[in-house]
């Protein structure tokens, strides 16, 4: 008896360029700026999707990729940031201001509703600081290359 395995058949967009179509560098991709990338808990913890975003942020031309001291979750969390609103806040206060400190421009992710939580953040204390996802960043870094 043979017992098959089942294919993977949903992949998140970075997992999808890099691992499938084998895709690191997206030639001619250009954006000037320092961004910090924030691993999504679902992607790093559940998917185990770590280098994929990195590869490709970093085959951008002009793109200062930039970490946070540890990956850990910006706050939201779904039901978290309902019930727990001040810790919530605060998790994700850190993480802004340690973006800040390291004078980035951008927090890029995976996850909108990280992004989310980062954006109302920024909003509520006028923070400089923009969220893009790593999808739109792609393309505008293609757009201007062109």
């Amino acid at each position: 008896m043979t017992i098959r395995t089942r294919e993977k058949k949903t992949f998140e967009l970075s997992e999808f360029i890099v691992n499938i179509l084998k895709v690191e560098n997206v030639k001619g991709a250009s954006f000037s700026a320092r961004a910090v990338y924030h691993d999504a808990c679902n992607a790093l913890n559940f998917c185990q999707i770590k280098d994929a975003p990195r590869k490709l942020l970093q085959g951008i031309n002009g793109l200062e990729l930039l970490e946070f001291n540890e990956s850990s979750c910006c706050g939201f969390g779904a039901n978290y940031s309902l019930c727990s609103g001040k810790a919530s806040e605060n998790i994700v206060g850190h993480k802004v201001e340690e973006a800040l400190a390291m004078k980035a421009d951008y927090i890029i992710s995976t996850d909108y509703s990280c992004l989310g939580q980062y954006s109302e953040y920024i909003k509520k204390y006028k923070k400089p600081l923009k969220v893009v996802h790593l999808a739109d960043i792609l393309a505008e870094s293609l757009l201007i290359a062109q």
